[in-house]
């Protein structure tokens, strides 16, 4: 249960690492592929996907609040949706 804990000393971030160019490749790998199909993806028929997609984030953001609210470390210097938290 150690990985959805509310410590991460266990798993440290390693700035330009293997495991961090793989995922910037595959960021850009699939901005490169919408840009791409950008056309077809206008389509009415993703509509629907569109909506479910954006309301599957708003459901995960809505889990993650929960789960700092239960680890206790929700902070409202960086937990607050929208980026309003560093607005100051």
């Amino acid at each position: 249960m150690a990985w959805f804990g509310s410590s991460n000393t266990n798993f440290a971030f390693e700035m330009f690492s293997v495991s961090h160019f793989i995922i910037i490749s595959i960021l850009f790998l699939g901005s490169f592929l919408l840009y791409l199909k950008r056309d077809k993806l206008k389509a009415e028929k993703w509509v629907k996907a569109e909506v479910g997609i954006a309301i599957s984030l708003i459901v995960m953001e809505g889990f993650y609040h929960v789960w700092m609210l239960t680890n206790d470390t929700w902070d409202a210097s960086y937990a607050i949706p929208l980026e309003l938290c560093s607005l100051s």
